[in-house]
């Protein structure tokens, strides 16, 4: 009898142990459907997993080893379409548009002019993320980041004295500083064409710092990741924390627009990602 008890314990553990959508699937008018949360559905339902561990390994460590393993792409493949629903993203944008407007802000349109990515560094299982929006279940770029951007390009390219600076931005060695300017988060006007990308690093264990000097003979590995297509237009929105701040209102619009055509957002911008211009 003791020993059934310990069978049934040490199943019910394993069970346990699985990955929590393991068993979970979607139907396939779902995957293709705007008014599901696309983001949802791609942070949590990888349904390529597949086990790499044998029956006796698993018992020993009582864990199940889980891997996407060549499925990344066939992953991916599942988003590369439409998605949101646009009638939920153009009421939010109207939302934003009120509440800007009454903080004396600005609405800033742009278009991408080559492919986005929005949150690369974020975990997944195909090893780069996305930063979704957690209630349009689109791609988009956070407050946060927008500040970033407008102020490296300020920094580094414009050479604004540290006290602008510090005004408009707040103090940089303080976690949370205000500034003078308020960034809101970075939306598509609209349901967004996402697109299948891959990269194909040819020194892995070099940049890993396996090995001291990359070598020309180690094979490529291709990294498949989601970005977002070119000739998707977003809104950008700034607003003044007082209104005696509309100087550097105006200043922030034109570092933003600036920095958007010419240095990008998002990542892998020194190859030409995440450029934009004017509609």
């Amino acid at each position: 009898m003791a020993k059934n008890n310990s069978q049934s314990k040490k199943e019910e553990e394993k069970e346990n142990n699985k990955f929590l959508y393991h068993s979970c699937s979607v139907p396939q008018n779902l995957q293709k459907s705007r008014q599901i949360n696309t983001g949802l559905f791609y942070e949590k339902f990888c349904d390529q997993w597949i086990e790499i561990c044998d029956e006796e390994e698993c018992e020993k460590s009582q864990k199940i080893t889980i891997t996407l393993g060549e499925n990344k792409q066939e992953w991916i493949k599942k988003f590369d379409n439409w998605v949101g629903n646009r009638q939920i993203i153009e009421h939010a944008v109207y939302r934003m548009r009120r509440l800007v407007k009454q903080r004396h802000g600005k609405m800033i349109y742009m278009k991408t002019t080559s492919r986005f990515i929005p949150g690369m560094g974020r975990p997944h299982p195909v090893e780069n993320g996305v930063n979704w929006h957690p209630t349009l279940g689109v791609p988009f770029l956070p407050g946060s980041s927008v500040k970033g951007v407008v102020r490296a390009w300020a920094e580094s390219y414009n050479k604004v004295d540290e006290k602008t600076i510090t005004r408009i931005f707040g103090p940089k060695e303080l976690e949370k500083s205000a500034g003078s300017v308020i960034f809101f988060d970075a939306l598509p006007t609209r349901h967004v064409r996402l697109a299948m990308d891959i990269m194909t690093p040819h020194h892995s264990n070099y940049y890993q710092g396996k090995t001291k000097n990359p070598h020309e003979w180690e094979t490529p590995n291709p990294i498949p990741f989601l970005a977002v297509d070119e000739g998707q237009t977003f809104v950008f929105a700034i607003a003044p924390r007082r209104l005696q701040d509309q100087e550097d209102l105006v200043q922030v619009e034109h570092w933003l627009k600036e920095a958007l055509e010419t240095m990008g957002a998002g990542a892998k911008t020194a190859v030409g990602y995440g450029r934009f211009k004017k509609p």
